[in-house]
């Protein structure tokens, strides 16, 4: 099934931009940075956010970007109209909203060990309606670890908190509009590659995701999953990829609802292949193609299954400027009376 909505118009403004301040000689804080922190702190409405920026910006060792110094600051503020905010085709609403984030970058290099943490505090404020208004905070961290240059992986964890999209989420009972979905990641891999070329790969990732309210179309879910694979590396710089997954995931209710076919758990195969194609010196092309299939514990109804596809090209004229064209097909699972998943077709071109 393909999800269509009604026409929807979003003018972006963006008000300020990254705040990262890096000088070789050392940091000194304007009034114009000083000016920044403090409307993006009343945004907030929390005034330690001031307090942890002024520490930060006060310390230049702890400020700079560059690589010997791997802690910096981030803060922005963005501004957004939409003329249709719920994607009704009548009764449409129009609002602004004001979303502002602050937070810190880690990048450290020791060793063979690659250390990454990104955390930001985030405000979302709606100018008509304020019950959809909400304070978030995300993070991801990864270590990029190797115990000989033949053995690498990654360990990763993330958190990410949204409003659910009306796209989706259409119940407009004002006690239970604002429905904000949680969503945390765990994930560990491995690549052996004894000469270099031929890559072993393996995996596991667990997943979670929690909504505030009832939302049954994307339901609350705990999921883990095994990954293994192969992986060719051409000396040209061009790869080719083949993956299997396995994935096992439950459902927060623990007895199937019979009446809308609502199940406990699935289990889900997933087989891929990619190829990243080095064309040339400034571009690359990359391709990916799988079959899934999704078994559901007890309704068969609701079982799927599918081909899904992704085409990138790049293209880097510049060593500032990346220019980008993606064409994606993918199924996604969506509960409804008549129907299990979507399949959503995506082109975007866009700088990088």
């Amino acid at each position: 099934m393909h999800k269509e909505s009604a026409p929807k118009t979003k003018l972006k403004i963006v008000a300020y931009g990254i705040c990262q301040m890096v000088n070789n000689a050392g940091l000194s804080v304007s009034s114009f940075q000083l000016n920044q922190i403090s409307k993006i702190s009343q945004i907030f409405c929390v005034k330690k956010i001031t307090n942890i920026l002024l520490i930060i910006l006060a310390f230049p060792l702890y400020s700079l970007a560059d690589e010997r110094d791997p802690l910096s600051a981030i803060a922005g503020v963005t501004r957004e109209y939409d003329n249709n905010l719920f994607l009704l085709e009548s009764n449409k609403q129009s609002d602004r909203i004001t979303k502002a984030y602050a937070g810190i970058q880690l990048d450290k290099l020791y060793s063979l060990q690659r250390f990454k943490v990104n955390y930001t505090l985030n405000a979302s404020r709606y100018q008509k309606n304020t019950r959809l208004n909400f304070n978030s905070h995300n993070y991801d961290a990864a270590w990029l670890w190797s115990l000989t240059p033949r053995l690498t992986g990654k360990l990763y964890a993330d958190r990410k908190e949204s409003l659910n999209s009306f796209q989706d989420f259409r119940v407009f009972n004002p006690s239970t509009i604002r429905n904000i979905r949680v969503s945390q990641t765990q994930h560990f891999e491995a690549d052996y590659s004894p000469h270099g070329v031929w890559h072993l790969l393996g995996g596991f990732t667990r997943n979670e995701a929690r909504n505030s309210e009832s939302f049954i179309q994307q339901d609350n879910l705990s999921s883990i999953a095994l990954d293994a694979g192969v992986r060719y590396d051409f000396r040209s710089g061009s790869s080719i990829l083949l993956m299997a997954h396995k994935r096992n995931g439950d459902f927060e209710r623990k007895t199937p609802n019979f009446a809308s076919l609502l199940d406990t758990g699935f289990s889900e195969k997933e087989a891929e292949a990619r190829l990243s194609w080095l064309l040339s010196g400034h571009s690359r092309l990359n391709v990916r193609t799988a079959y899934l299939r999704r078994n559901h514990d007890t309704f068969s109804q609701r079982d799927y299954s599918g081909l899904e596809g992704r085409v990138d090209y790049f293209w880097t004229p510049t060593g500032k400027l990346q220019l980008g064209v993606s064409a994606n097909s993918a199924l996604a699972s969506f509960w409804n009376i008549d129907s299990s998943y979507t399949r959503e077709n995506t082109l975007s071109i866009s700088p990088v």
